[in-house]
């Protein structure tokens, strides 16, 4: 997992809590289940 530029390692079952406004990206191949609170919103959602 890529957070703010920082590559950080993950293993099988891993909670990750992204803070508002973190960049960030899964690195390989793996599953997810994405929990978002409050509900997602299309409009914060960017790509470079």
């Amino acid at each position: 997992m890529e957070l703010d530029g920082e590559r950080v390692p993950i293993k099988l079952f891993t909670a990750i809590f992204i803070k508002p406004g973190c960049r960030h990206r899964a690195i390989g191949k793996m599953r997810i289940i994405n929990v978002s609170v409050p509900s997602f919103d299309p409009k914060d959602e960017w790509f470079d």
